[in-house]
């Protein structure tokens, strides 16, 4: 296994097709990680929305 072990790499490294797929990958974690955020930001200006109204209510 030792002695195949650079022809092995070597293949690795000509083969793009992995590059894409990573591409891809951080590309969905980046839309993910915004998509969180803006989430969070607007669960956070809806709370404030309800909270006005339910002490309205009161």
């Amino acid at each position: 296994m030792l002695p195949r072990l650079p022809s092995v790499f070597c293949r690795l490294v000509r083969n793009q097709g992995g590059v894409t797929m990573v591409e891809y990958a951080l590309l969905a974690a980046l839309l993910s990680l915004a998509t969180v955020a803006t989430l969070n930001s607007v669960g956070q200006a809806i709370q404030s929305v309800m909270s006005a109204a339910t002490s309205g209510m009161n």
